[in-house]
């Protein structure tokens, strides 16, 4: 089953191509091909799902830090909890 971009989806029926899969080489074809688009579907939903959230994070604790001006040998540090004056001067 394949999901399109415009949510269609369209079936194989494996039992139509059952003879196929008698051939070892077109099997292992077949499954690699498998793994290899789940392993790739997973990885672009992670990108979507977290890789974004993972820079606003970043970018926030980034200006946080900013923000309290705090360092300890040339890493800044950021202080939790801290104050809604001091979000509020976040840019």
């Amino acid at each position: 089953m394949e999901f399109l971009s415009d949510s269609e989806a369209m079936e194989l029926n494996l039992c139509d191509v059952k003879g196929l899969f008698e051939n070892e080489k077109f099997s292992m074809a077949m499954i690699n091909s498998l793994i290899h688009t789940t392993i790739m579907t997973r990885q672009i939903v992670a990108d979507i799902v977290f890789g974004s959230l993972e820079s606003r994070i970043v970018s926030f604790l980034h200006n946080l830090a900013d923000e309290q001006h705090m360092m300890v040998r040339d890493k800044k540090l950021v202080e939790i909890p801290f104050s809604i004056a001091t979000l509020s001067q976040i840019s």
